[in-house]
């Protein structure tokens, strides 16, 4: 049996196992690498000179040199198996939110809620994201590195919609008896219903009160005109 061990960074490595018993299990040790590492593994009733493979960079030029060795071999006299194994570092993931027990998602799987720690993740790129109903998801990209602790804080705020109130002539504007600025106004506001003052700065206009219904992640318009009397609709 004979072995070659191709690394993603190139350089092949040949490595004769020799005669094996028939279903005998074989153990190989081979040298960690980062990335992609495959293995060709030839075996033969006949011995097989593999030696050219060392230190091929690519698999076409493996492949050449395993159908160059086995050319002159009878048919069901030899077999060739592929394997890719990768070697990966891992590092720790701390998530903490605003809100405790947040669902927290990493690469579109759950994982848990937060607080959690995650030991044994494997280093590189990894999307976090942070939820819990009526508050807007967090999403952060973090990068893990081996043997290292990447913490990841999520503001959970709460969900909100936009409300704009426009008017022709300057105006106060009040959102559940609170002074929210004047016209032309721009706000977010937790959904649902809202009573909302609109208060011309002109004494002779009458101010106009509506019940406004804000959804969550939507606009909602107010639109007021003065003539021929102060009037506000929902568009």
């Amino acid at each position: 049996m004979t072995a070659v061990v191709v690394p993603q960074s190139g350089g092949a490595q040949v490595l004769a196992v020799g005669a094996v018993p028939a279903d005998a299990p074989v153990s190989v040790p081979l040298q960690a690498t980062a990335g992609f590492t495959q293995i060709f593994t030839v075996t033969s009733l006949a011995p097989l000179d593999l030696g050219a493979a060392a230190g091929a960079r690519t698999l076409d030029e493996v492949a050449r040199v395993v159908q160059q060795g086995t050319a002159g071999q009878p048919a069901g006299s030899y077999t060739v198996a592929t394997t890719v194994y990768r070697v990966v570092n891992f590092g720790t993931l701390e998530v903490t939110a605003s809100r405790p027990g947040a669902e927290v998602r990493i690469g579109g799987r759950r994982v848990g809620t937060a607080p959690l720690t995650l030991h044994d993740v494997p280093e590189g790129t990894v999307t976090v994201v942070v939820s819990r109903p009526g508050f807007d998801a967090v999403s952060q990209t973090v990068n893990v590195q081996p043997d290292a602790t990447v913490r990841v804080r999520a503001e959970l705020r709460p969900e909100t919609g936009g409300l704009r109130v426009d008017s022709d002539t300057p105006a106060r504007v009040l959102i559940n008896g609170q002074g929210a600025g004047t016209t032309p106004l721009r706000v977010r506001v937790r959904p649902g219903v809202s009573n909302v003052n609109v208060v011309p700065l002109d004494p002779a206009l009458r101010a106009e009160t509506l019940l406004v219904r804000v959804k969550v992640r939507e606009d909602t318009t107010i639109v007021c005109r003065s003539a021929p009397e102060f009037t506000c609709s929902v568009r």
